[in-house]
């Protein structure tokens, strides 16, 4: 299964990989788009395959009802603040704003499973707006009046929409450290509390946005000025951070899935720390910076024994 084609940046090399199977292999492979266009766009791909190897099929929102009602029904049923007999009537209400969305839905229910009355559930639905970029909306709106860790919710979403790979909670730990300079012990809860309807951290602890539509909006917010995130700012703090761990000497270099090259006898702990990660996490942030400027100011503070490895 191949998810969320209108995702993927370089769709030549999905050609290639695909074009690539043996035909002999008795494979099927599904693959899945927000995009109508993707789908002419994999027929035009294969026009030499023979008919009816392809097959596309279109999904409308009156297509997703009832499964979403299903979630739905599923999801007030641990609802404490409501009766059984107003289950139905929730439920339709829910369905109706959802616009065929089961992230939003399934946001939706998250938030009505904080509240504690009837009036506290009325409030919820009365307030939360249909579609998801409202959604993402008011939720910086929220951000916005926050007395206390704006700085940490924006740094989390800097690191989760710009980071190479997902960061598991230790590493976006360290990394918040040098960043922000503060600790936060409970960091997992920290981000569920904060960034809840953006950033998400799954079973393997790793923190990534809800989806792409939440990093999209992020990377194109007009709205909300104070959480607006330019990518040549990002790049350039975040291979600060990186270059400062790594001249530091970091502790986890067992979180970088390969191996360094040999160092040589008189290569010290750092550059060997530079070796084993500059490839990893820091190059793609230099390369991410489309100011050349910043890069060599970045680059200045590197001992002259360590540049041949950014190089």
């Amino acid at each position: 299964m191949i998810d969320a084609l209108d995702e993927c940046s370089n769709h030549s090399v999905l050609h290639s990989m695909i074009s690539s199977i043996d035909r002999k292999v008795p494979l099927r492979i599904l693959i899945t788009s927000r995009d109508p266009a993707d789908a002419d766009a994999v027929d035009a791909s294969f026009s030499n395959a023979p008919p009816g190897i392809i097959q596309s099929v279109s999904i409308s929102t009156d297509d997703t009802v009832q499964d979403i009602r299903l979630l739905i029904e599923r999801g007030t049923r641990t609802l404490k603040a409501v009766e059984t007999e107003d289950r139905g009537s929730l439920a339709d209400k829910i369905l109706d704003k959802s616009k065929g969305s089961f992230l939003w839905t399934i946001l939706v229910l998250q938030e009505l499973s904080s509240c504690h009355s009837k009036n506290e559930i009325s409030q919820v639905l009365e307030d939360v707006p249909r579609g998801m970029e409202s959604l993402h909306l008011r939720t910086l709106d929220f951000m916005s009046q926050t007395t206390r860790g704006k700085n940490l919710a924006k740094a989390v979403l800097t690191w989760a929409v710009f980071a190479v790979r997902p960061m598991t909670i230790e590493e976006l730990s360290e990394a918040l450290s040098i960043d922000i300079q503060d600790v936060f012990p409970r960091l997992e809860e920290s981000i569920v509390s904060l960034c809840g309807h953006l950033v998400v951290v799954d079973k393997f602890r790793k923190v990534q946005m809800v989806d792409e539509t939440a990093r999209e909006f992020l990377l194109n917010n007009k709205s909300n000025p104070e959480f607006t995130l330019d990518q040549v700012s990002a790049h350039t703090r975040m291979a600060e951070v990186c270059l400062t761990y790594f001249l530091e000497g970091g502790n986890e270099l067992e979180a970088f899935e390969e191996p360094a090259p040999s160092p040589r006898e008189h290569d010290g702990d750092k550059v060997r720390i530079c070796r084993l990660c500059a490839h990893r996490v820091l190059i793609p942030h230099l390369q991410g910076e489309s100011h050349g400027y910043r890069a060599f100011e970045t680059r200045r503070i590197i001992p002259q024994v360590q540049r041949p490895w950014l190089d």
